[in-house]
């Protein structure tokens, strides 16, 4: 996977808040963020994620901690949200009101 994202950088990451049951199918929330991925490589910028991470997932310190393991940022370009089937909604952080 980490080798496809330094191949390919340009990435898609979906935020669904569905239970998988048909009975909220159609009230969910998606979020779809696209951007680029870029593996965390400074060592003062991956001590400061590797520990944001370890704060959620402490379970994942040995994997962490293997060789050939890292963290990947999203630096993300544009959000589509869609609230059960109605219309999406785009928003690109970038361009700031």
């Amino acid at each position: 996977k980490a080798e496809n994202m330094i191949a390919r950088p340009t990435v898609s990451l979906l935020f669904d808040n569905r239970t998988g049951n048909l009975e909220d199918h159609g009230d969910g929330l998606l979020v779809t963020a696209r951007g680029t991925a870029g593996q965390v490589s400074c060592e003062e910028d991956s001590a400061i994620v590797n520990a944001a991470f370890l704060a959620k997932n402490p379970n994942m310190e040995k994997f962490l901690e293997s060789p050939g393991v890292g963290l990947f940022r999203l630096d993300v370009a544009m959000y589509e949200a869609v609230h059960g089937y109605d219309k999406p909604i785009s928003w690109d952080p970038r361009k700031r009101k």
